[in-house]
């Protein structure tokens, strides 16, 4: 992942003792260029190059990080359900929903509705330097989702359904999309990473499997 943030433009990586921060200023709502990955020496040094740059980070911590787990809890950071790693092969059936790769403005629209962020965060969304999915119920925009490449591993982000659409398998068709177009593309590999267990059960029918869970975070204003 960090081989291929340092490629990705607008996002630069910082070292901090063992850890490295991805920061983003262009992306500020996208989490994994805005993450510790690694554990830091001390919340404040994991702090600094965000606050410097006006951005709340998310922490995906390993076991062992007690420490700095007690120093999240003390500063009031936001914790999430565990995050868990997932990672399988790119094979699925063929989507019963219609499922098309969209352009930046209809996938930002769509995806800044189902996360319930203000319409003001659509113009970081577009800036997204990935493929972009929307998945339709009965001819409607329901759910969106990116796919990312990196040395023949595929990659599944930032997936999410309009509350009034869910349950109708909108998230089981763009994981059958993404994973066919990650094969299409030569990928021998798909990851993703989610801290939803109903996510989670999807992404498991979808062939995927549990590689190692850490504890997610995400600071304080």
């Amino acid at each position: 992942m960090l081989d291929w943030l340092a490629k990705k433009k607008g996002v630069e990586l910082v070292p901090i003792g063992d850890a490295v921060a991805a920061l983003s200023r262009s992306e500020p709502e996208l989490d994994f260029v805005n993450r510790i990955y690694g554990t830091p020496p001390s919340l404040a040094e994991a702090l600094a190059p965000y606050r410097a740059a006006g951005l709340r980070p998310w922490f995906e911590l390993p076991p062992g990080s007690e420490a700095l787990e007690r120093e999240l809890v003390a500063a009031g950071a936001e914790r999430f359900d565990d995050h868990v790693t997932l990672a399988g092969p790119p094979e699925a059936p063929e989507p019963e929903l219609d499922v098309r790769e969209v352009e930046p403005e209809l996938f930002a629209r769509t995806f800044v509705r189902a996360v319930g962020a203000p319409d003001e965060a659509r113009a970081s969304v577009e800036r997204w330097n990935a493929r972009l999915y929307v998945a339709f119920v009965e001819g409607e925009p329901a759910a969106a989702g990116a796919l990312t490449f990196h040395e023949g591993v595929g990659h599944l982000a930032n997936a999410a359904t309009i509350p009034e659409l869910r349950r109708r398998g909108a998230q089981t068709a763009l994981i059958r999309r993404r994973l066919r177009d990650a094969a299409a593309a030569g990928c021998t590999l798909v990851s993703t990473g989610t801290s939803n267990a109903i996510s989670r059960r999807n992404l498991e029918r979808g062939g995927l499997r549990p590689v190692y869970a850490s504890t997610a975070w995400r600071a304080r204003e």
